[in-house]
């Protein structure tokens, strides 16, 4: 580099003023230009150009270098934002500027370069997107993304081929669809109903929006329906309500726009639910818990239309158990002993039933041990020997080993 361009860069502005006059002062410029350029600072090297072309004389044999480094700070400027473009992911905006670059500079080879490059890096996004839209089966985005291909790349060979095999594909798509179509027109005449449903749902898997085909599963839809609201008074009338609420919910899923399904489905469903308390209450009458079954067969018997006479039976057998209750806890106490509060509680259920079971027999034997008991008790307190009184007491221990004292005195006269 010669004396001028180190003062230039140096800034010392006079010298270089000094140097502008001297020999070498057209060449230290130009290589500063270059330097500039090489260093990307585009603004000072274009604006050194600039410069450089306004002191060279037109009919100066240097005229054409001093255009020509101004066009080259141009290029590269301009060539470096077409870069910063495409590295950006902005291929379009890049290729559009290469596009205007291509036709200034025609003779460039890094321009030509940078426009084949970009050009491959759209055909290579685009063949993806069409690679993309083919296995989702989406064949008109396909389609298109194929030309987009093409039009950034009439080479690419892939994707010439690739249109070929989807047109074959889509002619294959349409005898598909037509056999699905066919089938599910035969099903739904035979009756044959979710055959035919299954049938027109894959004709629009290859012939998107179908308008004869969306009809058809409508109509599909509402036969389906239809026979499963028939279903569903099958199973009514065999008291299985929580099946029949299935039936209706599934003939509501086809129909949704039918008002009676809709009810019969609320109706049935209550009537499951009220079923269901049935067997929660029977359950807690097994286990002794009466006043919750109760409460149970209330809330279900506000539910149901059609089991009235189920929960009227239950609320009977809720009286019933009631009453089985109270008897085998008097039963209980007589079993321990407790014959006194055995006593009561089976006269406290008589006054209910007048009859329950062998309550007054029970009744008559208890009131009969009490009162040998207290007699052969008196007996043996007034006895005048031993062997007398132990013989009594032993009497009483035979059926009321309990009854007072008896256990302790025998134990103490067999001593």
């Amino acid at each position: 580099m010669g004396l001028c361009s180190v003062m230039m860069l140096m800034g010392a502005l006079p010298l270089m003023q000094g140097c502008q006059s001297g020999p070498g002062r057209f060449q230290g410029r130009l290589d500063m230009i270059g330097e500039l350029t090489r260093d990307r600072n585009y603004v000072e090297a274009a604006r050194m150009s600039v410069d450089l072309v306004e002191d060279t004389p037109e009919d100066s044999p240097r005229f054409a270098e001093a255009l020509e480094a101004q066009r080259t700070v141009s290029l590269a400027s301009q060539l470096d934002v077409a870069r910063t473009l495409s590295l950006g992911g902005q291929d379009v905006e890049a290729l559009d500027l290469l596009d205007d670059l291509t036709e200034l500079y025609p003779d460039s080879s890094q321009v030509t370069a940078w426009h084949e490059r970009t050009r491959r890096k759209l055909a290579s996004k685009w063949f993806g997107v069409a690679q993309e839209a083919l296995a989702s089966e989406t064949f008109d985005a396909a389609r298109a993304a194929y030309a987009r291909v093409l039009e950034y790349d009439p080479k690419h060979a892939v994707a010439g081929l690739s249109l070929e095999d989807l047109e074959r594909l889509e002619t294959y798509r349409a005898e598909l669809a037509d056999g699905y179509y066919n089938g599910g027109v035969r099903g739904f005449v035979e009756d044959r109903l979710s055959e035919a449903r299954w049938n027109f749902g894959n004709n629009l898997k290859y012939n998107f929006e179908n308008p004869k085909a969306v009809r058809r599963i409508s109509e599909v839809d509402r036969a389906r329906a239809v026979a499963r609201a028939e279903s569903a008074r099958a199973l009514v009338e065999q008291e299985l309500y929580s099946a029949a609420a299935r039936e209706y919910a599934l003939a509501a899923e086809l129909a949704p726009e039918s008002e009676e399904i809709q009810r019969n489905l609320t109706a049935l469903q209550a009537e499951a639910k009220a079923q269901t308390l049935l067997g929660e209450a029977e359950f807690f009458v097994l286990r002794g818990e009466i006043d919750r079954a109760e409460e149970v067969l209330k809330e279900g018997a506000e539910l149901t239309a059609l089991q009235s006479d189920a929960f009227a039976k239950a609320v009977e057998g809720i009286d019933d158990a009631r009453v089985e209750k109270r008897y085998q806890s008097a039963l209980d106490k007589e079993h321990d002993f407790r014959f006194p509060e055995a006593i009561e509680g089976y006269e406290s259920l008589l006054e209910t039933r007048d009859f329950y079971k062998d309550t007054r027999a029970r009744i008559d034997v208890l009131e009969g041990y009490v009162a040998s008991a207290e007699q052969l008790y008196a007996e043996a307190a007034a006895a005048s020997d031993d062997a007398k009184r132990l013989e009594l007491l032993q009497q009483i221990d035979v059926f009321w080993p309990e009854y007072k004292d008896v256990a302790e005195q025998i134990l103490e006269l067999k001593k």
